[in-house]
This record gives C-alpha cells, structure tokens and sequence, in this order.
C-alpha cells in the first residue's frame, strides 16, 4: 500500500481533523526490542507556494548516508494551525515514496503526541508511517519538537 492511496490531501479542514482522529491510535509507542540497522529522518521547508521535503536513510550505528531524497510540492491545502501535516504532506510522502530503503527508525521534526490533538503524528507523518509498519511489519517513529529554525507558513 502507498501512503499517497491512504488518505485525501485535499479535504476540507473538518474532514482533516476527522483523519487525524482516525489516524491517533495506529502509532505504537513502546519500543519491540528488534534490531535497528537504518534510522531516517524527515523534514519540510516551506517556501512561499511550495513544501520541500528531504528524507535520508543512514546504516546505524555508523551512520554512514544510504539513500536520500528530496521533493518540492506546490501547496493543496491552506495554512491552518493545527493541520500543518496536510499542508506539508504531499512533500512529505512522495520524498518517502523515492527511498528505495525503508528504515527501521524514523524521526520527524513534527509535534507527535505533543500536538494540540494527540496526533501521534498528524496527517502527513502518519501516513509515511503507516505505509512503512504495512511494508516491514511496524517501523518505530521518533519525532522532535519544532525548534525555533522551523518556518510555519
């Protein structure tokens, strides 16, 4: 399953917040005591009209670079607070979408649990992860909060 086919991006802003709610429960929060040998991180920069995404894959624990890609993707969804995951995710996914190598460990400069709703994560992030527990079984996420070099537009 691609995580493009998971969801609608261009939705309305109720029916946003009705996919964050469906999306709040899938995400495991505990740790499974598997081996990691590739992490990846993801993130967004936001121009006036467009998201860019990059995603990279690194062995671990070496960390030595794998694979990584970059996407620009003109915006389909207004600047809400709160539904900046529907903003950001069509950059998002279809980064996602280049990596050949799916990693073990996944972390997102995003809110995560500490979002106004609980959207471990929102929309964008939730549906990168979902794809990836479909394709490898359950794939860890880690997300950091957003420091102050991230732009919000």
């Amino acid at each position: 399953m691609s995580p493009a086919n998971l969801h609608a991006w261009t939705v309305s802003p109720d029916e946003a917040i009705k996919i964050q709610a469906e999306l709040r429960g899938r995400l495991v929060l505990s740790w499974d005591g598997r081996q990691v040998t590739t992490v990846g991180a993801v993130d967004v920069g936001l121009e006036e009209k467009q998201a860019r995404a990059s995603a990279v894959v690194l062995r671990y624990p070496d960390l030595t670079p794998l694979e990584g890609a970059t996407v620009e993707a003109p915006f389909s969804f207004p600047y809400i607070p709160g539904l900046l995951a529907f903003r950001e995710g069509p950059a998002v996914v279809a980064a996602w979408e280049k990596l050949r190598t799916k990693p073990d460990l996944v972390m997102f400069d995003a809110q995560g649990i500490a979002h106004p709703r609980g959207d471990r994560p929102g929309g964008a992030h939730g549906a990168v992860v979902r794809a990836a527990q479909h394709r490898r079984g359950q794939v860890q996420a880690v997300w950091t909060s957003r420091g102050s070099g991230s732009k919000s537009r």
